[in-house]
């Protein structure tokens, strides 16, 4: 089987034609993996290390871990069991020690016609994605695109721990009123954390609330319901006026036991577009993605702005209590950007967010020397203000080493 080396040429006119035929193909990203008939339900997929040599079979996933042989040139080989039409990711990381050249096997096609150069650093993470097409000839190729070096970090970060909640014991951090998390029907915010689901996501879980009800009172909240993920604002409850936004099957953006930032967004103009949500699994996604979302309800034109508490990990009311991890949550006083979305995302990796700008709030979940897990009377500090949790229901098993 012929190799096709990073420095190499790809001279095929007819996969050119097929390519500028099917336009878009490069910068189409969809918005979840679809699992085509014959391939496991499961995402993930086996890889075989043969002394560099990494073959996959397609049948087993859709998304392949390969750990870099250190003996040499690795070669990426074609997958077996390929499925038209579906879409492949592998990631590529390197060792942390010494770094290997890969070749693609000639399955592989770029857009450029030469394969890419993964970055020779050492544990640098590369992501290639690609797309199984018949070629006009009877034969699938992998249309494929390249993203390098998705684990470089803008700022150095150490992030060492993590909070977990769990549902059966009612656990969930809380904040008393307060007007900088407090938010009228047109104040801009935005809300960005990661979290980890470790029990499937059934029934209404609350993920960050500042609302007085579980959802039936006047605030805002991002939470699960049904197994769609929500984010909700209401205003006064006569005459009711509420909008809300809702990613169905929330389990494929935000899966369970793997960690995922999410960020909510709105802009304050109270109308349909007025929201944006945003998520990214650490390990798998370079980036976040902007998905779409199904909207309802009315314009929101009575103000949000309630007495009730800010809390993470539960409603006022009845709780809605989850069993997730939480990190890294931060609050801030405008729309966050996609960019900007994307440099808290960070590749992946949670980033400083010191000196930021409109950042009202930013708790860290045992990172902070001042942490204190201890139901009742610990807190989380906050970075930026003294908006302090209050930690409910806990002791210090529930800080943990599990982080993004």
């Amino acid at each position: 089987m012929d190799k096709v080396r990073s420095s190499s040429q790809q001279t095929t006119p007819r996969l050119e034609y097929i390519l500028t035929a099917r336009a878009g193909l490069f910068h189409r990203r969809s918005k979840k993996m679809t699992y085509k008939f014959g391939i496991s339900s499961s995402p993930t997929g086996t890889v075989t290390d043969v002394a560099g040599t990494q073959s996959t079979d397609a049948s087993t996933g859709v998304v392949f871990s390969v750990t870099l042989n250190t003996t040499g040139t690795n070669t990426l080989e074609n997958p077996t069991n390929l499925q038209e039409g579906q879409e492949y990711v592998w990631r590529l990381e390197q060792d942390s020690v010494t770094p290997v050249d890969v070749t693609f096997g000639d399955n592989f096609y770029f857009a450029t016609g030469t394969a890419p150069t993964i970055t020779q650093v050492a544990g640098a993470v590369d992501i290639l994605r690609a797309t199984a097409l018949d070629d006009g000839t009877g034969n699938i190729k992998l249309y494929s695109k390249f993203e390098a070096d998705v684990k470089a970090v803008t700022t150095a970060l150490v992030n060492t721990y993590s909070m977990e909640l769990v549902q059966a014991s009612s656990q969930y951090c809380a904040l008393g009123s307060t007007s900088a998390l407090d938010k009228g029907n047109t104040d801009p915010f935005s809300i960005s954390l990661w979290v980890r689901p470790t029990a499937a996501l059934t029934g209404t879980l609350a993920l960050v609330t500042k609302m007085a009800g579980s959802p039936t009172g006047n605030g805002y909240a991002l939470y699960y319901f049904g197994g769609d993920l929500y984010m909700h604002l209401r205003g006064n409850l006569s005459p009711l006026t509420q909008i809300y936004w809702y990613l169905s099957g929330a389990a494929t953006y935000t899966p369970v036991n793997d960690w995922t930032h999410v960020v909510m967004v709105y802009d304050g103009n109270n109308n349909a577009t007025a929201a944006k949500l945003y998520t990214g699994i650490s390990g798998i996604d370079a980036s976040p993605t902007e998905q779409t979302t199904t909207q309802g309800g009315s314009a929101l034109t009575a103000s949000m702005s309630n007495a009730a508490s800010f809390k993470v990990g539960a409603f006022n009311g009845p709780a809605s209590f989850m069993d997730v991890m939480v990190d890294e949550v931060s609050f801030w006083d405008k729309a966050l950007s996609s960019s900007e979305v994307a440099d808290i995302y960070n590749g992946g990796t949670p980033t400083d967010l010191t000196g930021s700008s409109d950042l009202v709030s930013w708790w860290r979940f045992g990172d902070d020397a001042s942490d204190d897990f201890t139901g009742s009377t610990g807190q989380i500090t906050d970075q930026v203000g003294s908006n302090d949790l209050i930690p409910y229901n806990t002791t210090s098993a529930n800080k943990v080493t599990n982080v993004p």
